[in-house]
């Protein structure tokens, strides 16, 4: 039986969604006839363009796809109007701008719609590896000798190296070092159950939201976890992502080291051209997602939202501007 999935937008909806829904061979993927000549013109795309059905605006509502990806601006996702007939839906982060816009598009949702968020962090190897060793020690009663989790992640924002205006270095509009990029580390944190802030520090580029994000947070409840602590910077010069997770006896459970978050897999191509984005297999999980995995997943973007809203409010005097950052 063959599928319809909608994608809604001609970024990392082509780049990112459309190779991990293909990747089931029961999909047909319905894009906008505006989108087709930018996916003829990438080598690691054009050989998907055979399982693609091409439609106009109007005829993209009235397509007959059950599943939608929207992958589109905060602003224009957090105002779309969801067809009831849609029983399965993913939405891109941040959901919205501002954590209340994103609580109101999740209740807007209809009751039966399955719906879920793309934080790959959460998809990733690495982090399988971080919650599978958890998971052993919780099972063996390690919860008095508790695991810190510190991540390092450092980079320098597409369009600030590329020196074009977008809309992810303005925090209105949902991007900047916190609503575009933290909010990953916010879901992770979440997941983790830590949501007690006990550090919140913010420093902005001179002319954008752009900056450097320093944030420690506890654990709510009584776990294998203890903290989570992050240093974010979307200015900095280098590259880095580094995370360790260490317990209070100096006992190491992972050392995750490299430039990208998303590199502990290797390159491929599914239609054995050119490699596909990095980030195609987390999100090859996050489609496959059902049952009680599905719940859980839901569980911590609620849980997100309330500590995306709890960090912004806990900003205060620590937010400022550094003209020498960038």
């Amino acid at each position: 039986m063959n599928h319809k999935t909608l994608i809604l937008g001609s970024g990392f909806g082509l780049y990112g969604y459309l190779p991990a829904v293909l990747s089931d061979a029961s999909q047909t993927a319905v894009l906008a006839k505006k989108s087709r000549e930018k996916l003829l013109a990438r080598p690691e795309l054009e050989g998907f363009a055979p399982r693609v059905e091409w439609a106009g605006e109007t005829e993209m509502q009235v397509c007959g796809a059950t599943r939608w990806v929207v992958c589109l601006p905060p602003n224009e996702q957090a105002k779309l109007q969801i067809p009831s007939s849609v029983d399965e839906l993913v939405l891109e982060k941040p959901l919205a701008p501002t954590p209340n816009e994103a609580r109101q598009l999740l209740a807007g949702l209809a009751a039966n719609c399955r719906w879920r968020v793309g934080y790959t962090l959460l998809f990733t190897k690495w982090y399988a590896k971080l919650c599978q060793a958890l998971q052993l020690r919780q099972a063996a009663g390690a919860q008095s000798c508790p695991v810190h989790i510190k991540i390092n992640w450092q980079f320098m924002a597409h369009h600030l190296r590329h020196k074009t205006a977008s809309w992810k270095a303005n925090a209105g509009d949902g991007g900047g070092v916190l609503r575009f990029y933290g909010i990953h580390l916010i879901a992770l944190a979440a997941d983790l159950g830590c949501v007690q802030v006990a550090t919140n520090q913010l420093v902005h580029s001179a002319n954008t939201d752009d900056g450097l994000w320093r944030v420690a947070l506890g654990s709510a409840r009584s776990g294998v976890v203890h903290s989570v602590e992050w240093t974010l910077n979307s200015c900095a010069q280098a590259t880095v992502f580094r995370v360790e997770a260490v317990d209070a006896q100096g006992n190491v459970l992972l050392i995750q080291h490299g430039s990208d978050p998303f590199q502990d897999r290797s390159d491929g191509s599914l239609c054995g051209q050119a490699p596909q984005d990095l980030r195609v297999e987390p999100l090859k999980k996050l489609l496959h997602l059902s049952g009680a995995d599905l719940i859980k997943h839901q569980q911590t973007v609620r849980s997100s939202i309330e500590l995306w809203h709890k960090l912004e409010q806990n900003l205060g005097s620590d937010c400022c501007t550094d003209q020498t950052l960038i």
